[in-house]
């Protein structure tokens, strides 16, 4: 593989938890007795997209292992609840190497990229852009410090077990949570990767279930590219410590640590960003189905001065304390948390509650409520969905939101001037999605009608948007709609996404789409020969952007986007092979913003390895 010099360092951290990896485990700590009749156990998890078997061997064996209690269940994941979860066995089979790449594949979801990899990205849906994207990690909100929305370039998927969006027309909520030992024994999960534009990944993750009495997750990530020509680097990076120690079958501490280091060599924009996170949280199972927790947290961002290469100096510094709780008790459940913030983060305090049942037979509803604290000031919001059983093979769905959410980080607002009251930090904005599915023999089709309603549009708050400015507000109607249909020869079908809109509006184009066409097979008697394949595009039409052309009043518009793709990949036992392919016919014009071109052609291959000793 061509591999820099500065992936050396790299490799070495790899190998380094590849030896730690077979270091018996008499040496770490002996695996105590209760672990095979521990009270919180984990077996197996459930699979929403993608295969079980991809972690699977022959000889595998249903393992028991001590776990934190875990959080109660919430609306079930589906395209008709606009909910998705992605799980360990999804994200390993996926094409995506970064959290965007991931949220990508999700309907209605646009990832807005700086350029190629290390520059700043986010994703957007419906429009939304500053207060109205949140990211929360194990409970914990992951505030941008320094933005309107996070940037997700700063976030490597390195020890993430689970993904879960919730895609609504007011808001996009993406958790995440962090990868911990689920065997009792060690497990190592490395990917190596290599392709064009000098690309190269590296990512290495190890979780022991007994360290010095509790259990270790290790986990680092690299991925870079030297551009065409070799002329414009970038990379992302990140590092990850999870040590949970558990007291007793009911809960325990859990310590976390992450660091993240984004680079590129583009000379508008900041060098390096070093961001780093720590948390500790106490778990408790509190009494039979309610599982409660308080957190502590403290984020620091720093950039790189470009005087030098260690010259750093500190930037944005927040800290967060808070408690949450899920309660599940039949088929009814609810969750909450409250947070205090201080530091950067403008913001006082924030809370959000949910409370919803799951009938099977009849319907699955949620309501929400969701508040934040400005100084003196008080926003919030509300919600409400619900998707009824299948009948004869027709379901029906709906979703209702209206709220306030507010923003620093925005245009023409310094931190320095802003007022308590300053109608310039807040939006407004409702919205609602109504439509019906129909699933019969394997066919799944769903259809949507959408609206929503704004006071005002603000801009995401990247340093990418030079220029950016806040609009008025409007209406907006549009439709949805998603088929998945099985083709006759086994294994293959046809899967498909698209929005159109009435009107246009800034990130928001009138048209968009996603379609492939997907293969998954599995062989042999004991399963051990596995293919995953999708050929397909990702498309929208020209889009506005919120910033202003030079020298004009009109906004800034970027052409039509269309990227055809390919990945393939393998799995023998617990050795996995991919290839895949990014924008196969060679577009040359794919921009997210002005002057930010993405890769014409890109092919990347490599390996995912599971290693249980």
């Amino acid at each position: 593989m061509n591999v820099s010099r500065r992936s050396f360092d790299s490799y070495k951290l790899i190998s380094a938890v590849v030896i730690l990896h077979f270091i018996p485990s008499s040496l770490v700590g002996q695996i105590p007795d209760t672990i095979l009749s521990a009270g919180d156990t984990l077996v197996s998890e459930a699979q929403i997209t993608d295969s079980d078997s991809l972690m699977a061997s022959s000889d595998s064996l249903d393992q028991v292992v001590r776990i934190f209690p875990q959080m109660a269940s919430l609306f079930p994941p589906s395209y008709e609840a606009g909910v998705w979860h992605y799980n360990r066995q999804a994200i390993l089979s996926s094409s995506a190497m970064t959290l965007a790449e991931l949220l990508e594949l999700i309907p209605g979801t646009m990832v807005l990229r700086g350029g190629d990899y290390g520059t700043p990205e986010t994703a957007v849906s419906f429009g939304l852009a500053s207060g109205r994207i949140k990211i929360f990690w194990d409970g914990l909100e992951w505030t941008p410090l320094d933005t309107g929305v996070p940037d997700l370039s700063r976030i490597t998927l390195a020890g993430v077990k689970e993904v879960r969006v919730e895609r609504r027309m007011t808001g996009l909520r993406i958790e995440l949570i962090s990868l911990e030992p689920s065997e009792s024994i060690p497990e190592t999960v490395i990917q190596v990767g290599t392709g064009d534009l000098g690309t190269n990944l590296l990512r290495a993750e190890l979780s022991h279930p007994d360290v010095l009495g509790g259990a270790l997750t290790f986990a680092m990530d690299r991925l870079e590219t030297r551009g065409p020509n070799f002329q414009n680097r970038g990379s992302l990076s990140g590092i990850g410590v999870r040590y949970g120690l558990h007291m007793g079958d009911k809960g325990g501490l859990i310590f976390d640590l992450k660091s993240s280091t984004p680079q590129n060599d583009n000379a508008d924009l900041v060098g390096k960003v070093k961001r780093s996170d720590w948390n500790i949280r106490g778990r408790w199972r509190l009494l039979e189905g309610l599982v409660g927790e308080a957190f502590v947290g403290s984020s620091s961002l720093a950039e790189d001065s470009k005087e030098s290469a260690s010259d750093y100096h500190q930037e944005y510094s927040g800290r967060q304390l808070g408690i949450r709780a899920n309660y599940e008790i039949g088929d009814l459940w609810a969750a909450g948390n409250a947070r205090m913030f201080s530091g950067s983060i403008m913001r006082e305090k924030a809370y959000d509650f949910k409370v919803g049942t799951n009938q099977k037979n009849l319907v699955a509803v949620e309501a929400s409520v969701q508040g934040e604290y400005w100084s003196e000031q008080k926003v919030s919001s509300l919600g409400f969905q619900a998707v009824t059983a299948p009948l004869l093979g027709f379901s029906f769905f709906g979703s209702y939101e209206d709220g306030t959410a507010g923003s620093a980080f925005i245009s023409g607002i310094q931190e320095s001037d802003m007022e308590t009251n300053d109608p310039e930090i807040f939006t407004k904005r409702k919205g609602s999605r109504l439509g019906a599915n129909f699933s019969w023999g394997g066919i799944d089709i769903s259809a949507a009608m959408l609206h929503f309603h704004a006071d005002s549009l603000r801009p995401l708050g990247l340093p990418i948007e030079l220029g950016s400015v806040s609009l008025k507000g409007g209406d907006r109607n549009g439709f949805e709609g998603e088929i998945n249909l099985p083709l006759p020869i086994r294994g293959f079908k046809i899967e498909g996404t698209g929005q159109i809109w009435e009107e246009e509006s800034s990130y928001l184009p009138r048209r968009m789409w996603k379609g492939a066409l997907t293969y998954h097979g599995l062989f042999k008697e004991s399963e051990n020969l596995e293919v995953w394949a999708k050929a397909g595009v990702i498309g929208r039409d020209s889009m506005l952007l919120r910033t202003l052309e030079i020298d004009s009043n009109h906004l800034t518009r970027v052409a039509a986007l269309q990227r055809w793709f390919a990945h393939i990949q393998v799995r023998v036992v617990t050795l996995n092979i991919f290839v895949r392919w990014e924008n196969m016919l060679g577009k040359i014009d794919n921009y997210d913003f002005p002057g930010r071109k993405q890769p014409r052609f890109r092919t990347i291959y490599g390996i995912k390895w599971i290693l249980s000793n």
